[in-house]
């Protein structure tokens, strides 16, 4: 699967997996996932006032887990189906 350009990226919460360049010109790939207005304000819990856009999905971190994407610009995107199934487990010889 070829990257896409970020303006065909879903916008129905759905994560993905998303390429931008941070302010420092690094590259970033990051789960992330578009989130309206009203889904920010659902979860804004500190009351920090957040905007629709796009959010990173931090899956290890539960005070945080939707950080906003404010210092660069997403440029392309993957579908995450895109990702190779996991391994399978070893067989110990028992059923």
């Amino acid at each position: 699967m070829n990257w896409q350009s970020i303006s065909t990226a879903p916008k129905d919460g759905r994560k993905i997996i998303l390429f931008y360049k941070n302010r420092n010109g690094f590259d970033r790939h990051v789960f992330a996932c578009w989130l309206t207005q009203e889904e920010v304000e659902e979860r804004d819990t500190d009351g920090v006032g957040l905007e629709a856009g796009w959010y990173e999905q931090i899956d290890n971190w539960p005070d945080y887990t939707d950080v906003s994407i404010y210092e660069g610009e997403p440029r392309y995107w993957l579908p995450l189906d895109a990702l190779p199934p996991p391994p399978k487990e070893p067989s110990n010889g028992t059923s």
